[in-house]
């Protein structure tokens, strides 16, 4: 409830019967995790796989490039991250992160959250391509295609606004450099899916 003092010296209340009567309104909803994944373990059902790639691979661990990001995004000490060695970045590819399938047949209002970080530079610029599978992985809807970050950024996914009705999920992101030109590299952190 709220009170005010008015000019005339009168307290007045909403609802007039307060304290005894309250406004209410729900505050939280129950949310279920499906799936918090932090990469200090390779989740199950995770892969890589390279087409045409030089170097510049997906890889899962502490970042040390000094090309890439200098931490990882949560504090857990390790993301997935492209080329993770000193000087070595996508050449060519694409390098392609692909999560497992998760069934969201069942989930009222799914959405999915991770954090990236992309950066490309000299030559013709790239961008991380990320989509999304409601057929585990039959098919693949574009979500976005990122371009450098300036460092961590966090993204979130309605899954029902994307799908309509949510079904087997997946998601992939797919850095490459092409034409092998740029300094290019990638890092993926924190995925979440929650109800």
């Amino acid at each position: 409830y709220s009170s005010a003092l008015g000019t005339d010296g009168v307290t007045y209340t909403s609802p007039q019967e307060a304290p005894t009567a309250l406004h209410t309104a729900p505050v939280a909803v129950a949310i279920t995790v499906v799936r918090n994944h932090n990469f200090n373990t390779t989740p199950p059902g995770w892969n890589v796989s390279n087409t045409s790639l030089t170097t510049g691979a997906w890889v899962r661990g502490a970042p040390v490039d000094s090309r890439g990001p200098d931490s990882d995004f949560d504090g857990s000490g390790q993301c997935w991250v492209t080329g993770n060695s000193n000087n070595e970045d996508v050449d060519g590819g694409p390098t392609v992160l692909v999560t497992e399938t998760v069934d969201l047949s069942a989930r009222q209002d799914p959405r999915v959250s991770f954090a990236i970080w992309f950066d490309s530079f000299n030559g013709n610029p790239d961008v991380m391509t990320i989509s999304a599978s409601n057929d585990g992985g039959a098919t693949w809807t574009g979500v976005e295609n990122t371009g450098p970050t300036n460092g961590w950024q966090t993204r979130t996914i309605d899954v029902l606004a994307l799908f309509g009705t949510p079904g087997q999920f997946a998601m992939r992101f797919a850095v490459a450099d092409q034409p092998n030109d740029s300094v290019t590299e990638a890092a993926l952190d924190a995925f979440r899916i929650d109800d």
